[in-house]
C-alpha cells in the first residue's frame, strides 16, 4: 500500500534501520544482517505483546509483528521518528500503538509487555534506575542491545559517562540479580564510520521471584548491590523513607512458618518498646514478613550503618566489656515481650533447629580435630542438649549474636540487626553463644551471668551452658571445612577457645533442668 508522503529519516539515527515501509523488508545490507543475527523466531512472539522502547524507525516493530506479536507498543522520544512509525501503522492497520515517551515516563502498570526491546538506549539513560525498571516493565523475555565501551564512537560525545558509570560487565552483573537466564547472543561490528563500534544484544528471560517481589516494596525505586556474603540474600535499598535493607530469611528458619499474624503481634509489641539497641523490621504494607510466590521470606530494615567486622572497616574493636552491654541491652529490648505472646510463639514451636544440632554432633564427633582435648565434655552436654524439651525454654533470644549483625550507628552507638533467627530459647544462652564465638575466657563468661542475674529471675543454669555449646558446634561445623581460609582460621581458634573456657565455666554450675511447670524457673535435679 502506498505511503506518501514518507517523512526523510536522518542517516544518523537510521543508518541500520532502513525497510521499504511498503513491503517491509530490509533496505540495506546493514539492515538485512541486523535481523538474521537477533536469532528471532515465531515460537518466541506468537500472541505475545511487545515493548519498543527508543523504536527509532520501527523495523523491530514491525519485525515483531511479522514474528505473530499480537500487539507492540513503540515509543521514542524524537518526533521525526515517532512520526514516521505512526504513519507505516496506520497505513497498515498494524496492531500497534506508537507514542512519544521517555523511558523514565513508562508505567509498570499501563506498559508492562510480555516481551520487551531496549536497543541502542542504555548508554542515553544509564543513570535513570536501570535495570530495575526494565524488569518492572518487562513480563517475560528482555532484548537488549548496547555499546560494549565508553570508548566507542557512537558515544564519545556523551561525556557524563566514564567506565566507571557506564561498563557492559556490570550490566550484565546487574541483569543477573533479576532474572535466572541471561545470555549473550551476538556481538556485532557496526559497519562504515562505526567500524570501530561493538555492540553486545542481551536475552534476559525468567525473571527472580525475590527480585521481583523487593520491586514491589512501597516506595522502592532502586536496588543495589548484595551486602550478604553468606546464604541469606541482603540488598541495599533506595526508598523515599531513606535507605534500606532487605533480608532473606532461611526457608528452614521457624520465623518463616509463624502465621503472618503472629509476626506481625511479636514485632508490633517489640516497637511498642522502642528498643534502644535491636534494629526491628519495617511493615511492607501490613506485614512484616514479605513472602514471594514462590514461598521465599523477607524482612526488610532501615539502614543504621557499616557492619563493624566488615572487610577492612576502622570501626573500633568491641572488647568484653562492651560486649557484655551489648548483650545485656540485647536482652533488655527482648524481655518485656508479654507472657501471651511467648506462649503462642512456643505453640508454634518457634525454636532453633534440633536437625541442625544433631547433624553438627554427627559431623564433629566423626572427626573432633581441634576438639579432641574436650571431645568428652562436648559430647556429654551434646547428649544433654538434646534430651531437653523445647517447651521449657524460657526466653525470646536473638539466636545469631555474632559481630557480622553488629552495626555502628551515625550517633556512635552499636546497633544489633538481623532478627531472623529470632527465637525461644533458654535466655543466658544467647549472650553465651555470642562470648563463645568470640573467645573470651571464664572470668568473661562469669561477669556477663552475674550482671544478667541481677535483672533475672533466675540465675545462669546448665541447661543455658549446654544449649550454648550445642549452637557454638553448629557454627564450627560451618567454619571448619573453610578452615584454610586465614580469617576463618582465626574465627575457628577463637571458637575452640571459647568452648574451652565455657566447659571449664560449666563445671562450677548446678546441674538443674527446667521446671515443666513453669515458665521462667529451674529446679533442682
Amino acid at each position: 500500500m502506498p505511503i506518501d508522503p514518507i517523512p526523510q529519516l536522518p542517516d544518523n539515527s537510521c543508518a541500520y534501520e532502513r525497510y521499504d515501509p511498503r513491503t517491509l523488508e530490509p533496505l540495506t545490507a546493514e539492515t538485512a544482517i541486523r535481523l538474521y543475527e537477533l536469532g528471532w523466531s515465531a515460537k518466541d512472539f506468537s500472541g505475545k505483546t511487545v515493548l519498543d522502547i527508543g523504536c527509532n524507525s520501527g523495523l523491530l516493530t514491525m519485525y515483531a509483528l511479522r514474528l505473530g506479536a499480537a500487539k507492540v507498543h513503540a515509543c521514542d522520544v524524537q518526533p521525526l521518528l515517532v512520526e514516521f512509525v505512526s504513519q507505516v501503522a496506520r497505513a497498515r492497520k498494524a496492531s500497534v500503538i506508537v507514542t512519544k515517551t521517555a523511558f523514565n515516563d513508562l508505567l509498570p502498570d499501563k506498559d508492562k509487555a510480555d516481551i520487551v526491546f531496549f536497543m541502542e538506549v542504555l548508554h542515553w539513560v544509564v543513570s535513570q534506575g536501570l535495570p530495575r525498571r526494565l524488569t518492572e516493565l518487562t513480563g517475560e523475555l528482555l532484548y537488549i542491545e548496547f555499546p560494549w565501551s565508553v570508548g566507542e564512537p557512537s558515544i564519545q560525545k556523551q561525556t557524563k559517562l566514564t567506565e566507571e558509570s557506564y561498563s557492559a560487565e556490570a550490566v550484565l552483573d546487574e541483569l543477573t540479580r533479576y532474572f535466572k537466564s541471561v545470555r549473550i547472543v551476538r556481538f556485532m561490528h557496526y559497519f562504515g564510520f562505526k567500524s570501530q563500534s561493538v555492540r553486545v544484544l542481551v536475552e534476559a528471560r525468567d525473571k527472580r521471584e525475590e527480585a521481583e517481589a523487593l520491586l514491589q516494596l512501597a516506595d522502592t525505586y532502586s536496588l543495589d548491590r548484595p551486602l550478604s556474603r553468606g546464604r541469606n540474600e541482603s540488598y541495599l535499598l533506595t526508598s523515599a523513607r531513606g535507605p534500606l535493607v532487605a533480608k532473606s530469611v532461611a526457608l528452614e528458619s521457624s520465623l518463616s512458618k509463624l502465621p503472618a499474624s503472629l509476626v506481625n503481634r511479636l514485632f508490633d509489641e517489640l516497637c511498642g518498646h522502642q528498643p534502644k539497641t535491636l534494629v526491628l523490621p519495617d511493615k511492607v504494607r501490613d506485614d512484616y514478613l514479605l513472602v514471594t510466590s514462590g514461598g521465599r521470606c523477607w524482612l526488610t530494615f532501615p539502614f543504621v550503618g557499616p557492619v563493624l567486622s566488615f572487610g577492612k572497616s576502622k570501626t573500633p574493636a568491641i572488647d568484653s566489656e562492651r560486649l557484655i552491654d551489648l548483650f545485656l541491652r540485647v536482652r533488655r529490648d527482648l524481655r518485656p515481650v508479654s507472657a501471651e505472646i511467648l506462649a503462642a510463639l512456643r505453640e508454634h514451636e518457634l525454636f532453633p533447629s534440633l536437625a541442625a544440632i544433631a547433624a553438627s554432633d554427627a559431623f564433629w564427633r566423626t572427626d573432633p580435630g581441634e576438639l579432641e582435648a574436650i571431645h568428652g565434655d562436648l559430647a556429654q552436654a551434646m547428649d544433654h542438649v538434646q534430651t531437653l524439651d523445647p517447651l521449657q525454654y524460657d526466653g525470646l533470644c536473638h539466636g545469631d549474636l555474632q559481630s557480622g549483625n553488629f552495626v555502628l550507628g551515625n550517633d556512635g552507638q552499636v546497633k544489633v540487626v538481623d532478627l531472623d533467627n529470632i527465637c525461644i530459647a533458654p535466655l543466658y544462652s544467647d549472650g553465651l553463644v555470642g562470648l563463645i564465638w568470640r573467645g573470651f575466657d571464664r572470668a568473661t563468661l562469669s561477669t556477663f551471668c552475674d550482671k544478667l542475674g541481677k535483672e533475672e529471675a533466675r540465675s545462669v543454669t546448665q541447661v543455658d551452658v549446654t544449649f550454648a555449646i550445642a549452637k557454638s558446634l553448629i557454627w564450627f561445623t560451618a567454619v571448619r571445612p573453610a578452615f584454610r581460609n586465614s580469617e576463618i582460621e582465626g574465627q575457628l581458634t577463637r571458637l575452640v577457645k571459647g568452648l574451652t573456657e565455657i566447659i571449664s565455666f560449666a563445671a562450677s554450675l548446678p546441674k538443674e533442668r527446667a521446671n515443666r511447670a513453669s515458665d521462667s524457673g529451674f529446679n533442682a535435679r
